[in-house]
């Protein structure tokens, strides 16, 4: 299994070895990160705003309010918890004008291009403060639209480089395709030369175990362990990628790599199946 706490960090250096000490370092561990309420229950009516499978919430603000004049308003409200202070990489396609309010102070408001322009990702920098994080969007009707989708979108990739061990991710290939109609849309994962332990002439020689070599692999942009990466994904988006049971790769060996180089991969998809059974 991949080594998730560092040895100075982990329950069993300070439970001894026993069960029931463990599982209070456990709990306690949860608690002290999560906000002590009450049971919530979250109703939403079809055709509103929903929620995607990638996690962003798309809001409509013509369909829903279709007789709203032009120059009318829609506030968007909710709340995020933050264990400690940072940042919460946020993404806004707007439809039209837009602000953003995190904690009363307004962080961002669209310009003349990014409302002209359907489909044009923001990425904003919202400050977090510890604890309960107010944020609140705008949206003004206007002829060009009314509304947006936001959220954050890097999960779903980080959560692909956990599984081919990419250790290469970084941002000059995390982008955006730029259309005829001069919008964007994200880019397809580009760039994974450095994914399956592939480096065997230097880092990763063929002559060690695959199941050796995993926990050496350091991953990219955030930090450097995978498994704190997922779980910094989990906490601001979840976790939501879902890939095909039937991962397969041809039997013959595809030039210019042996076999020896193509059974490094087929374990590597093998082992990680196996620690990451939720995406499947």
């Amino acid at each position: 299994m991949e080594r998730y706490f560092d040895t100075k960090d982990r329950a069993a250096l300070y439970s001894g070895g026993k069960i029931e000490t463990t599982l209070e370092l456990i709990t306690n561990r949860y608690i002290g990160v999560n906000p002590q309420y009450d049971y919530t229950a979250r109703p939403f009516l079809p055709g509103e705003i929903i929620r995607n499978k990638d996690y962003r919430y798309s809001a409509d603000f013509a369909q829903i309010f279709p007789s709203a004049p032009n120059g009318s308003y829609v506030y968007v409200w909710g709340k995020y918890w933050a264990k400690e202070g940072g940042e919460l990489k946020f993404t806004l396609i707007p439809k039209g004008p837009a602000k953003i309010w995190m904690n009363q102070i307004q962080i961002f408001a669209t310009d003349v291009v990014s409302e002209r322009y359907d489909n044009t990702p923001q990425a904003i920098n919202l400050p977090l403060k510890k604890g309960w994080n107010h944020i609140v969007l705008r949206f003004t009707r206007t002829k060009a639209g009314f509304g947006g989708e936001f959220g954050t979108w890097l999960g779903k990739l980080l959560e692909f480089d956990a599984f081919i061990l990419n250790e290469d991710r970084h941002l000059h290939n995390i982008a955006v395709i730029l259309k005829p109609d001069e919008s964007f849309r994200l880019m397809p994962v580009f760039d994974n030369g450095a994914a399956f332990i592939s480096d065997t002439r230097r880092d990763y020689p063929l002559t060690v175990p695959t199941v050796q070599l995993i926990d050496k692999v350091r991953c990219k942009p955030i930090v450097t362990h995978f498994g704190k990466q997922l779980e910094a994904v989990r906490e601001v988006v979840g976790l939501s990628l879902k890939l095909e049971r039937d991962v397969r790769l041809e039997a013959e060996p595809i030039d210019p790599y042996d076999d020896l180089e193509l059974g490094r991969v087929k374990q590597v998809i093998s082992i990680q199946s196996r620690r990451y059974p939720y995406l499947f």
